[in-house]
């Protein structure tokens, strides 16, 4: 959870501090950047929620994908906050296509897990639970 939060403090800096004497990115790239930058960060989010949620929500696969949906809702919550606080404090922009780009980057990273967590090698007591289900 520790890496999470100064992930967070980490992007909220880097995006809201005054952009002076910053090479502009070439059109589009800025976009990429969104989407990589979320797409961490809804992988973050993951690794910081699946334990307390399995431990919460029974079923793994249950567990599995509130924490995918939680992983996605916060990381693209938390991009659109940036957003707004870049265009409060008068540092940025706010952009609907920013937005757009961190909640894409979040979806695909959500996607990437739970193809990944579905081929996982089986797990649990009985060797046949898998945090992907049957």
């Amino acid at each position: 959870m520790k890496s999470t939060i100064m992930w967070l403090g980490f992007i909220f800096l880097v995006s809201v501090l005054p952009h002076k004497n910053v090479v502009s990115l070439p059109g589009g790239a800025d976009k990429v950047l969104h989407f990589v930058i979320y797409a961490i960060t809804c992988t973050l989010f993951f690794g910081a929620l699946k334990g307390p949620l399995r431990s919460r929500i029974k079923g793994a696969a249950a567990a599995l994908w509130a924490a995918l949906a939680l992983s996605v809702v916060l990381a693209s919550g938390y991009g659109m906050v940036v957003e707004v606080a870049q265009w409060e404090l008068r540092t940025g922009v706010f952009s609907w296509a920013d937005g757009a780009a961190n909640a894409a980057g979040a979806i695909t990273a959500a996607a990437l897990i739970a193809v990944r967590e579905k081929f996982r090698p089986a797990t649990g007591a009985a060797g046949n639970e898998r945090a992907g289900g049957a």
